[in-house]
């Protein structure tokens, strides 16, 4: 072997010792870059985290939520010019339900108005009463002096209530309408048309400002021949109501919350279905009740365990808050779960369905389940309304653990397929702008693989962070747009910002 000089020895050790160098520093670079980025998330939880969007077409739901309020937050300059502005306003704020109660009470404090709660009695008395000003325009007259002594009038949860307001000849202040429920709750044969009229015309004329806090409640308003040029979508901020001291011991009984996964007992799916797959697959979990004591009590938990059973509930924002790790089926789980099991409780589920496709249920299910609603709308349920962690479902009667088994074909009944892009445009769950908070699975056999990339410390902090991030922001978008509002209510930038053409089948030909 010839041996090489030794200048081009020593030539070549210099730089194959220098091309190393640079490719340890560049390597070290770039990990120091993406630690300090918020990037780097240990692989196979990454691929829990984001990618169980089973290849969804993100480009064509960004077309659909172009105007997202994900981007509407007021530089600290126009914040504080806006802030000043409103200072003291006055504020009548009326609704029946605690959680909607307590989110704006922490916002009105926040940007530091002047904010009175009304909270009308849930009887069957004062629904009478409302059903009176809708039909015969005998109307209370305090809500004439409620239009002469207050700037702004919110009316939130029950829709109904803004009824007298509507219905006096003038009144100053400005009324904004905050829809977190179908607009038209409760309501049924000529009370349900009158006030789908009152409401309609209510838009057209300009007298109220439409508030919504998820984007279904348009698309609801939309199928009921009720079309909102502009509107807002301003979402909670997740402010949880005062509860006071409480024994813990009475909500939970497990020794080791924090490695046991929590489902709440709402639904007929959670008996049907996460507590039989749980069980088959060993993994330690407890059922908590309806009232399962708020996030105090989820946030012992490792995580919440969580099928779906409403397009959207206050609950999800005040868990966030807290930082409550859900885990939820994929979109297309989630599609299945609806398509095939006829005992999946979901509230909004026949407008979901493709109407043009056969099933073997048909549509007599559909007609049989709107029976049966109707016949649950009565004043006996206005009465037992109000409470912040219950919303308006169908609860499965029997004890959770008392259930009968099933076998499989008696569980499954062909229904009729998920319209195409349904979820991720009005299901808060699959929404692009919450994909990063909750961690989906394809099917409960992965729950083993997901819960035991949370038992690393470092992984499951990590994604709390994430949450506290996430929720830190978005309660900045939530006080820019009521900042926005309050200051500027009609012909309002926002409202033309916000008005996604997510209801664009609803508009008028």
């Amino acid at each position: 072997m010839i041996a090489l000089p030794r200048k081009i020895q020593r030539f070549l050790i210099v730089n194959v010792i220098a091309i190393i160098s640079i490719l340890f520093i560049y390597q070290f670079t770039k990990l120091f870059i993406d630690v300090a980025s918020d990037n780097y998330v240990a692989n196979d939880y990454n691929s829990y985290r984001n990618g169980r969007y089973n290849n969804i077409n993100t480009q064509s739901t960004k077309i659909h939520t172009k105007n997202s309020n994900t981007k509407y937050i007021l530089n600290d300059s126009e914040f504080s010019k806006l802030l000043t502005k409103s200072l003291n306003t006055s504020i009548l704020y009326i609704s029946r339900h605690e959680g909607t109660i307590s989110n704006f009470k922490y916002i009105s404090e926040y940007l530091r108005w002047n904010l009175t709660i009304y909270s009308p009695e849930s009887s069957g008395m004062q629904w009478s009463e409302l059903q009176s000003c809708l039909m015969d325009n005998n109307c209370e007259s305090k809500y004439e002096r409620f239009c002469r002594e207050y700037e702004y009038i919110i009316i939130s949860d029950i829709m109904f209530d803004v009824v007298p307001f509507l219905k006096v000849s003038t009144c100053k202040a400005k009324i904004i309408t905050e829809i977190t429920n179908r607009f038209d709750v409760f309501l049924k044969d000529d009370y349900k048309t009158e006030f789908h009229k009152l409401f309609k015309n209510a838009i057209e004329t300009k007298k109220i400002v439409v508030v919504v806090n998820n984007p279904y409640e348009i698309y609801y308003l939309c199928r009921s021949g009720i079309y909102v040029p502009h509107y807002a979508l301003i979402r909670s901020t997740g402010y949880p109501p005062n509860i006071q001291e409480y024994d813990e011991s009475l909500y939970y009984h497990s020794e080791e919350p924090k490695n046991t996964i929590a489902i709440i007992s709402r639904s007929k799916q959670d008996s049907m279905l996460s507590v039989p797959a749980l069980q088959a697959l060993s993994v330690p979990y407890e059922v908590l009740n309806t009232r399962y004591g708020g996030p105090k009590i989820l946030s012992k938990f490792k995580a919440l365990l969580y099928l779906p059973y409403q397009v959207s509930v206050m609950a999800m924002m005040e868990n966030l808050r807290e930082k409550i790790i859900y885990l939820l089926p994929s979109p297309s789980m989630f599609k299945r779960l609806l398509e095939t099991y006829e005992e999946y409780t979901f509230t909004e589920s026949s407008v979901f369905l493709d109407q043009s496709s056969s099933s073997e249920s048909g549509d007599d299910n559909d007609k049989t389940k709107s029976n049966k609603d109707n016949k649950n709308t009565d004043d006996e349920e206005v009465d037992n309304y109000i409470d912040s962690y219950i919303e308006d479902i169908e609860e499965y009667k029997e004890p959770i653990d008392d259930m009968n088994k099933r076998t499989e074909k008696e569980q499954k009944i062909k229904k009729k397929p998920i319209m195409e892009n349904m979820l991720s445009r009005w299901v808060e769950w699959y929404r692009e702008e919450f994909r990063d908070v909750f961690i989906y699975f394809e099917g409960f056999e992965e729950l083993p693989i997901i819960l035991n990339d949370l038992n690393n410390e470092d992984i499951i902090n990590k994604k709390k962070d994430e949450i506290e991030k996430w929720v830190k922001e978005m309660e900045r978008i939530t006080m820019s747009q009521w900042l926005t509002i309050i200051n500027s209510p009609y012909n309002n930038p926002l409202l033309n910002k916000l008005n996604s053409p997510v209801d664009d089948a609803c508009k008028p030909l």
